[in-house]
């Protein structure tokens, strides 16, 4: 009985297949068949995909952009803007530990400069290890195309500034600083009491001083800011010998500045677009305009200046010129309007992305 059950439904299953097979064939003989047939063999394998999704742009279109972006831009050396507006292109980084130095807080990804930022802190580092001064301890330099920070500056935009240290930890004279160490260990100031003239002696020791005077003394240094009371010392030790009138000079007293020197190059000369800073007086600086920042004026403009810092919600503009800085490798998302001055205008994506851009 089963065997007939079994035979009887493999009837069932050929006698359905044969009917859709008939029913299929009937179909591709109709008129519409042969029309459907017809159009898709004229239709070039083109037209039949469908277009590529343009990907959009994943950085914001203001200056936050910049803290986003991992790598370098591709192109020559090159310091655009100011240094509390500006970008760099060609950047190199410093590496995390070399001869007489090791950098801190390397989970900011703070470590890029112009070529010119990084051999002056190398030969610096070496100097002061040759001295058995150091190690240094590398704070600050910029982004990989620099640009605005978040947190921290208004300057160290354009990859010819960078932070450094006054004390350094008793173990890092041993060894390099674990990454955990280097994230967590604080800077300690030498001025303990604000705006006073006294420094703390525990950390004011002849070591520091000789690390500033050995960051001024090299002829691509422009400035280096410092807490004024550390100029004011320097100037009772050292002012009185017209032979440390160079390095005096380029030490400029600012704000805070009490747990590091600030040191700023001079514009690179492979860098036209790079804006100079106004020229620095005549003389070693240890006159009576050193004494006007230990006076009730110099506090009031502190305080306006962090008053008008409050103020200032948000990223600064973008410099002239550091829109295809920012935007290299990221046109297919870039408005044209955004990019003026560079190819992008005359020329489709696809041909700009293959073209290195060298910023102007």
């Amino acid at each position: 009985m089963f065997k007939n059950r079994r035979a009887s439904g493999a009837a069932w299953v050929a006698a359905g297949v044969g009917a859709i097979l008939i029913s299929w064939l009937a179909l591709q003989s109709t008129p519409a068949a042969a029309a459907r047939k017809k159009n898709r063999k004229q239709t070039p394998a083109s037209e039949s995909k469908p277009a590529p999704a343009v990907t959009p742009s994943p950085l914001p279109s203001d200056a936050s952009a910049w803290a986003l972006i991992k790598e370098p831009a591709r192109g020559p050396a090159r310091s655009i803007g100011s240094a509390s507006m500006g970008c760099l292109q060609g950047a190199e980084s410093l590496p995390p530990d070399g001869q007489g130095y090791q950098i801190m807080r390397l989970s900011r990804g703070r470590f890029y400069g112009h070529p010119s930022l990084v051999d002056y802190l190398q030969k610096l580092a070496t100097e002061l290890d040759r001295e058995k001064v150091g190690p240094m301890l590398v704070g600050d330099l910029g982004l990989p195309r620099g640009g605005w920070m978040k947190s921290g500056h208004a300057s160290h935009q354009t990859g010819i500034d960078v932070d450094i240290w006054f004390w350094v930890p008793p173990v890092a004279k041993k060894r390099s600083l674990t990454l955990r160490e280097r994230e967590v260990t604080a800077a300690k100031s030498l001025v303990p009491v604000k705006y006073s003239e006294k420094l703390d002696k525990r950390y004011w020791k002849k070591d520091v001083q000789e690390l500033i005077k050995r960051s001024a003394s090299f002829p691509e240094v422009d400035r280096i800011f410092v807490n004024a009371a550390i100029k004011k010392d320097l100037c009772r030790s050292h002012g009185a010998d017209a032979a440390n009138t160079e390095w005096l000079r380029k030490l400029r007293p600012w704000y805070a500045h009490d747990d590091h020197l600030h040191v700023r190059l001079k514009c690179p000369a492979d860098s036209a677009d790079c804006k100079k800073q106004d020229q620095i007086p005549e003389g070693a600086g240890c006159d009576a305009s050193l004494d006007w920042w230990f006076t009730q004026d110099a506090r009031d403009e502190a305080l306006k200046n962090a008053l008008k810092s409050r103020e200032q919600k948000g990223p600064t503009p973008i410099a002239e010129g550091c829109m295809p800085v920012l935007m290299q490798d990221f046109w297919a998302g870039a408005a044209p309007e955004e990019l003026e001055g560079t190819a992008a205008e005359k020329k489709p994506a696809s041909e700009t992305a293959a073209i290195p851009d060298d910023g102007k």
